[in-house]
């Protein structure tokens, strides 16, 4: 693989990733590192996941050699964050050897093959719903800060998202204070459902989120996953009963 690319623009968007791969020592090594893949569209797309969160996104690039290869998230991040501003040319050579190049500067770092890396789940946008960011946005920074941190109370640590129609409400709880925000959206939306999203996904989900333009949202079972233009974040939800939040606000 050999590819060349603005450093500002690929510095924008390992960004969304390195804190997903890098969260956490892994019993899977390569879950630490991006998936850096060539596409037919003269595009390369990066992946980085944790098994529980998911994020993959499409840069446009200059394709000299298609390929693919995984890289350390932290060690490749701290590396493009420091070059020169201009054209940073990455090939990948032999043994999965990559060499990082920019100016004067050239870096050698080992990555490992991608055949181990785990796929992010497919799905369709057929089923999507269709909500402004600006409306998520608010919502969560708004009731996010309610979270409970009490692994004992597991399904208290995210937020509630209920979906009525056109009628949204989010909550949130720890026990001791209790946040609920509810809002119509302009979209008019048939489907209904409701999920708990993990803290993890909403801290992800707010980088993403801009104060204009939609997000389209899929809900299987037991996984969520945000649609943005170029970029989709996908995440197990938490399973278990939110508890009867009714009850306890005053009518």
């Amino acid at each position: 693989m050999e590819i060349k690319v603005q450093k500002s623009d690929l510095l924008k968007k390992i960004t969304l990733g390195v804190n997903i791969a890098a969260s956490k020592p892994s019993t899977l090594p390569i879950l630490n590192n991006l998936l850096l893949e060539t596409q037919k569209e003269g595009k390369l797309k990066i992946v980085a996941t944790d098994m529980e969160v998911g994020i993959s996104t499409l840069l446009p690039v200059e394709i000299i050699q298609p390929g693919s290869i995984t890289v350390p998230a932290r060690k490749f991040f701290d590396i493009i964050k420091e070059l020169p501003e201009g054209i940073v040319e990455v090939t990948v050579t032999k043994n999965n050897t990559v060499n990082i190049k920019a100016g004067k500067s050239h870096f050698k770092i080992m990555g490992l093959d991608k055949e181990e890396y785990p796929k992010l789940p497919d799905f369709s946008l057929e089923e999507a719903i269709e909500i402004e960011q600006a409306v998520i946005k608010e919502s969560l920074s708004l009731t996010a800060f309610a979270i409970s941190h009490d692994e004992t109370r597991y399904v208290l640590n995210g937020v509630l998202l209920s979906i009525q129609g056109n009628q949204l409400r989010f909550v949130a709880t720890d026990g001791r204070r209790l946040a609920f925000y509810k809002k119509e959206t302009k979209q008019k939306n048939t489907k209904s459902a409701e999920m708990i999203i993990p803290a993890k996904t909403i801290h992800e989900l707010l980088k993403l989120l801009e104060w204009e333009g939609v997000v389209k949202i899929v809900h299987t079972q037991n996984k969520i996953i945000f649609s943005f233009e170029d970029t989709f974040l996908t995440s197990s939800l938490i399973e278990g009963n939110f508890p009867n939040y009714d009850k306890v606000i005053p009518k």
